[in-house]
């Protein structure tokens, strides 16, 4: 980012198009972390575990302050949070991406 981008607030959307077991993204920016959002609907089902990736098409949004970012490079970590037990350590939380985009 350029010294004006980084003194921008920005806003973080991520798509997804289902998700299993609660799944869905945790992020964090230059290691701060964002609220984790509430689990969107979808179908009771191990979708993506049979390989549909379609559900009911979500678009998660964090609002990021300024102070949240550098002038040059940062990292963005999206990892999955669940609030649900997993079945199995191969049967875990998780999502379909449709796209993440950063906007300021």
């Amino acid at each position: 980012m350029t010294s004006a981008q980084a003194a921008a607030a920005h806003t973080l959307k991520i798509g997804i198009t289902a998700a299993y077991n609660n799944g869905r993204p945790s992020v964090a920016i230059n290691g701060t972390s964002l609220s984790v959002p509430s689990a969107s609907t979808q179908p009771n089902s191990r979708s993506i575990t049979i390989g549909t990736y379609r559900g009911n098409n979500t678009t998660f949004t964090w609002s990021i302050p300024a102070t949240n970012f550098v002038a040059g490079t940062n990292t963005l970590t999206i990892t999955p949070a669940s609030g649900s037990s997993d079945l199995s350590s191969w049967l875990s939380a998780g999502w379909a991406y449709d796209c993440v985009e950063l906007d300021n």
